[in-house]
């Protein structure tokens, strides 16, 4: 929990709303007044270091734009961690959050999300979670035709999905 107050936040920082840009309003050590706020942070966020606490670039956004601090996570609704746009965010549930991932991991042998290789038969299955059980949605020439067959039904089963 941050004891930063909205009054004080915007006392130190300018928030675009349509761009999603923090910029000082006050002069920062070598950095002037009206320069970008934040550095890159962890897992490819922004983050902001102001009266010795950091803050995630997101929920500050959040934070100065409805003057609370949102009520659970933060999702990127294009998948972008950067694109702090108050129109880019929306608050989920933490299984609403992981449902939400754009892209396989980094290191997913067929490169597609919800796919995966079968050696045995050499085809492609696809697969969901859904409420915690893994659902087979059936085996695929291509891993092409299995993740269009994943996304399809992330798109029944996901609440909130944005592919």
């Amino acid at each position: 929990m941050s004891f930063l107050s909205v009054g004080r936040a915007r006392e130190l920082l300018d928030y675009d709303h349509a761009t999603g840009e923090f910029r000082w309003r006050v002069r920062r050590g070598r950095q002037a007044a009206g320069a970008i706020a934040g550095t890159p942070h962890n897992h490819g966020y922004w983050g902001i270091r102001m009266l010795g606490q950091s803050h995630l670039a997101h929920r500050l956004a959040w934070f100065m734009h409805y003057g609370e601090w949102p009520s659970d996570q933060l999702d990127h609704i294009n998948g972008d961690k950067r694109d702090n746009r108050i129109a880019n965010l929306r608050v989920v549930t933490n299984r609403q959050n992981n449902e939400n991932y754009r892209s396989a991991k980094h290191n997913s042998k067929t490169g597609y999300l919800g796919v995966c290789y079968e050696p045995r038969g050499g085809s492609y299955v696809a697969y969901l979670r859904v409420e915690g059980r893994t659902r087979n949605l059936g085996t695929y020439r291509t891993p092409k035709e299995a993740h269009e067959a994943y996304v399809a039904a992330k798109r029944v089963h996901h609440e909130g999905c944005t592919l």
